[in-house]
C-alpha cells in the first residue's frame, strides 16, 4: 500500500511541477505567437484539425488503455500491439491523404490539402507510442513520463514561436506540432529501452482489441463533443470566426490540458491498481477531485472576469472578438474540469461503458444546442453548447455516486472549501472592478488579479484549513498517510 501511494504522489508531485512550468511557458508563448498570427491562420489550423485528430483518435484504437488494463502483459503482447498500430496507421493515414482534396473544396480553401496532409504525419508517428507509454504506465513511473512530456512540450512551444518569428504563419502551428510529436516518440523510447520482437500469437490481439474498441467509442464521442463547435462554426461562418473560436479555446483550454492532465494520466492506472476496493477507490477520488477543483475552478473563474482587460492589452486588439466566446467556454469549462477525471473511473473500474454513455448523452445534445444557437452567431452558438455542460454534468455524478457509492453530502464536502472561496473571489474581483474603473487598463488588469489571487488564498486558508493540512500531510509523508 505504502509503495503504491508513494508512487501515486511522487506521480503528482512531478506531473504537477512539469506542468506548473509548461503552463508558464505555453501562456507566454501562446500570447506571443497570437500577436504575430491572425485569426485566419488559427481558423485554417483549427479546420485542419478536426480531420487529423478524429483520425489520429482512431489510429490509436484505445490500446494504450487496454495493455495498461490487462493483468499479465508478455513481450509478444507489446510486439503484437506495436506492429497492429503500425499498420493501422499508416492504412489510416492513407485514407486521410486522399481525402484531404475534398475536404478542401468542401471549405473552399485551397491551402487545407497541404496541411490536412502534413499535420497527418502526427496519425503515423502517435500510434508508435502506445506500447512504451503503456509501459511507463502499468510501472507508474510517472516521473519519467512527466518529463517527456515536458520535454516534446517545451521544443513544441519553441519551435511554434520560432517558425512564427520567422514568418511562416500557420505552418508555424503545423510543423512545431509534427515535430514536438516526433521528440516525444523518440524520447519514449530512449526511456523504457523497448525494441519490438516479431509478432506472435496474434490471437491475443483480440481481447486487447475488444477493450480497445470500447474506449475507443468513449474516446471517439469525446472528440466529437470537443470538435463539434468548431465543425458547427467552420460551417456556418467560415475560417476567421473559426480563428476567433480557436483562440478563445486555446486560452480557456490552458489549465484544462496542462493541470488536468496531471490528474486524468495518473487517475486511470491508480484507480485499476484499486478496482477491487470501492472504500479506497471513493476516498481517492474525493481526494484527486478536491485537488483538481481547487485549482482548476479558480483559474476559469479569473480568466472569465478579467478577459475584457488582458485580450486587448496581451494579444491585441485583433483579438478583441473572443472576450464574450471566451467567457462562455470558461464557465462551462468549470463543469468539464470538475469532470474530467470521473469518466478515468469508470475505465479504472472495468467499466468503460458509462463513459460511452456520457460521451453519447454530449455527442446528442451538443450539435443541437449549437443549430439553436446559430441565428445569434458564433456567441449564440456557444451559449447554446455551455447549457449542454451542467445537465450533462449531473448526469455523470448520479452515475459515479451509484458505482462508488457517494453521497451527494459528501461530494459536496469535499468542494465546500473551493466554491465559498470561488465566490469570495467573484465579489473582491467585481469589487475592483467597479473602484478602479477609470484606472489604465494595465493597472485595471494587475489590481483584478491580485485581488483574485489574494482573496482566494486568503478564503480557502480560512475555510478549507482541513484539506489543505491533509495534502501538506501527503507531500511530507509521500503518501503513506494515505
Amino acid at each position: 500500500m505504502s509503495d503504491f501511494s508513494k508512487k501515486v504522489i511522487s506521480g503528482f508531485a512531478w506531473e504537477a511541477i512539469t506542468k506548473l512550468l509548461m503552463q508558464v511557458v505555453s501562456w507566454v508563448s501562446t500570447i506571443w505567437v497570437a500577436r504575430l498570427l491572425t485569426p485566419e491562420d488559427y481558423g485554417l489550423v483549427a479546420i485542419s484539425g478536426i480531420f487529423t485528430g478524429l483520425c489520429l483518435t482512431f489510429s490509436v484504437m484505445g490500446l494504450t488503455n487496454a495493455l495498461i488494463n490487462k493483468e499479465v502483459l508478455h513481450e509478444y503482447d507489446k510486439a503484437n500491439v506495436f506492429w497492429a498500430s503500425a499498420l493501422l496507421a499508416v492504412a489510416v493515414y492513407l485514407l486521410l491523404y486522399f481525402l484531404a482534396p475534398v475536404i478542401s473544396y468542401y471549405y473552399e480553401t485551397d491551402e487545407l490539402t497541404d496541411i490536412i496532409r502534413v499535420a497527418g504525419a502526427m496519425v503515423i508517428i502517435s500510434p508508435l507510442s502506445v506500447v512504451p507509454r503503456a509501459i511507463l504506465m502499468r510501472e507508474l513511473e510517472f516521473k519519467s513520463l512527466a518529463l517527456v512530456n515536458m520535454f516534446s512540450a517545451l521544443a513544441g512551444t519553441v519551435l511554434t514561436l520560432a517558425f512564427a518569428l520567422m514568418g511562416w504563419g500557420y505552418w508555424s502551428l503545423i510543423l512545431a506540432t509534427v515535430a514536438a510529436q516526433a521528440l516525444e516518440l523518440v524520447a519514449l523510447f530512449c526511456v523504457t529501452i523497448y525494441v519490438p520482437s516479431r509478432p506472435k500469437n496474434i490471437r491475443t490481439l483480440f481481447p486487447m482489441y475488444k477493450y480497445g474498441i470500447n474506449i475507443l467509442g468513449a474516446r471517439l464521442i469525446a472528440y466529437l463533443n470537443v470538435s463539434w463547435p468548431v465543425i458547427m462554426v467552420s460551417s456556418y461562418f467560415g475560417k476567421t470566426p473559426t480563428g476567433h473560436f480557436q483562440m478563445a479555446n486555446t486560452l480557456a483550454g490552458l489549465p484544462m490540458t496542462k493541470i488536468g492532465e496531471i490528474f486524468t494520466k495518473i487517475a486511470f492506472p491508480a484507480f485499476s491498481k484499486i478496482q477491487n476496493d470501492i472504500e479506497r477507490t471513493k476516498q481517492v477520488f474525493l481526494a484527486m477531485h478536491c485537488y483538481l477543483f481547487m485549482v482548476v475552478a479558480p483559474m476559469f473563474t479569473g480568466i472569465a472576469l478579467t478577459a475584457s482587460e488582458f485580450i486587448p492589452i496581451l494579444i491585441g486588439e485583433k483579438w478583441l472578438e473572443i472576450v464574450l466566446p471566451l467567457q462562455v467556454i470558461c464557465v462551462a469549462n468549470i463543469f468539464a474540469g470538475s469532470a474530467m477525471i470521473i469518466p478515468r473511473v469508470f475505465e479504472g473500474l472495468g467499466d468503460a461503458n458509462s463513459s460511452f454513455k456520457y460521451q453519447l448523452l454530449i455527442t446528442i445534445m451538443s450539435p443541437i444546442a449549437l443549430f439553436l444557437g446559430s441565428p445569434w452567431g458564433v456567441v449564440g452558438m456557444l451559449i447554446g453548447w455551455a447549457f449542454v455542460m451542467p445537465i450533462s454534468y449531473i448526469y455523470l455524478l448520479n452515475v459515479l455516486f451509484k458505482k462508488i457509492n457517494l453521497s451527494l453530502r459528501e461530494f459536496i464536502n469535499s468542494i465546500y472549501a473551493t466554491c465559498l472561496s470561488l465566490l469570495i473571489m467573484i465579489l473582491a474581483i467585481n469589487s475592483i472592478g467597479v473602484i478602479t474603473a477609470s484606472s489604465d487598463p494595465g493597472w485595471l488588469l494587475f489590481y483584478k488579479v491580485a485581488s483574485g489571487i489574494a482573496s482566494y488564498s486568503l478564503a480557502y486558508f480560512l475555510f478549507g484549513k482541513k484539506e489543505l493540512k491533509q495534502l501538506l500531510s501527503l507531500l511530507r509523508s509521500r503518501g503513506a498517510a494515505s
